[in-house]
């Protein structure tokens, strides 16, 4: 809730074994359980959490926002139905409710399913 924290995941992707239920599902963790079940946040709240502050904090202007200029990082979905699927015993299991995803303007998700399309740079 304080105004000066922000949502990031310290997750990294292993080559070898389980990950972290977190690398499948940090993002939708907040929305379904901060936001819609616990009411900690608003969904706005979270939402800037989780994009403008992270990118403003690392300097990353083009990142975080829907401007002119900036990457069309963008997701479209429905904030009742998104869910995270993630345990320790099964972490790699896509969340579900994302209905479209487009990074840098690329599809990568549309209607709820992968494209193949990969948009993004290692920044």
């Amino acid at each position: 809730r304080e105004p000066f924290s922000y949502v990031i995941s310290d997750a990294t992707y292993p080559t070898e074994g389980d990950p972290h239920p977190r690398v499948y599902g940090t993002f939708v963790h907040v929305l379904e359980r901060f936001v819609r079940e616990r009411r900690t946040l608003s969904l706005e709240e979270a939402i800037r959490k989780m994009t403008r502050m992270p990118a403003d904090r690392y300097g990353l202007t083009r990142k975080g926002r829907i401007e002119i200029g900036a990457d069309a990082d963008i997701l479209v979905f429905d904030p009742q139905t998104v869910h995270e699927r993630a345990t320790y015993d099964a972490p790699r299991q896509c969340c579900t409710g994302m209905n479209w995803v487009l990074v840098n303007g690329t599809v990568s998700i549309e209607q709820g399913k992968p494209t193949g399309a990969c948009g993004g740079t290692v920044l």
